[in-house]
């Protein structure tokens, strides 16, 4: 009987991981790109509402911020696992994509309340203000 290397087990299922890591937001990008005009649909609010739940129905750009919300936590788990030699290369990385989503909820409004919107916005400032102290002791 032949032995299977413990390492080819860890990679297999760590690469099964990232696939499956990667693939769910970009699966839930185009399942709300292509299913736009049911979003008020009461049924299908029902099965899939919480996927776009408190998310702005009428702005095409605002659906994306589920998917661009999960992308980024992916992201910023892939630059600390391997960036983790390159500090400096991390917290700029970091910067730039606070930066481009912060950008994004300027452009896109993805909140329709007023109470949600301020409170990202300020989840937003606080994790650049964060970001710069992280820089600064780098």
């Amino acid at each position: 009987m032949e032995e299977t290397n413990p390492d080819y087990f860890s990679f297999v299922v760590g690469l099964l991981i990232f696939i499956v890591l990667l693939a769910i937001p970009l699966l839930s990008y185009i399942f709300l790109r292509r299913n736009f005009k049911r979003l008020e649909d009461d049924e299908f609010n029902k099965k899939y509402g919480s996927l776009y739940q408190d998310i702005n129905h009428n702005n095409y750009s605002a659906i994306y911020y589920p998917s661009i919300f999960m992308m980024r936590r992916f992201m910023i788990a892939l630059v600390i696992v391997f960036l983790k030699d390159c500090p400096g290369f991390q917290v700029s990385i970091l910067v730039y994509m606070n930066l481009g989503i912060a950008v994004y909820m300027i452009k896109a409004k993805p909140f329709p309340e007023s109470g949600l919107k301020k409170y990202e916005i300020f989840n937003e400032i606080t994790i650049n203000v964060l970001t710069y102290c992280v820089m600064m002791l780098t």
